[in-house]
């Protein structure tokens, strides 16, 4: 059994899990895990289902008090906003004018 396995940080602040690790405490290839700081370090966890998610995400005081519909409405304004961005960006690249601008 690994307990102890030295990791490096990359600049970026990313690390790699060992193998073994992923594999015991089934970290699969592109998961979504939830990191949590604990008093000694940072804890590590599979995302066993989608409760655990909700746990990790902070109550936003922009959707204090909207219903549903008009959440779901924000999310799709933030969607196509960033869509946009994404394309606007990629035609910024490539030195094309974007068709709709």
């Amino acid at each position: 059994m690994i307990n102890d396995t030295l990791v490096s940080v990359t600049s970026q602040g990313q690390i790699t899990i060992p193998v073994k690790m992923r594999k015991r405490f089934g970290f699969k290839p592109n998961s979504t895990i939830v990191a949590r700081a604990s008093r000694n370090g940072i804890q590590l966890n599979a995302v066993t289902d989608f409760l655990d998610l909700i746990k990790t995400v902070k109550t936003n005081k922009l959707l204090k008090g909207k219903t549903a519909d008009e959440i779901v409405k924000m999310e799709e304004k933030a969607v196509s906003e960033a869509v946009a961005e994404k394309y606007l960006r990629k035609e910024k690249r490539s030195g094309d004018k974007p068709v709709f601008a």
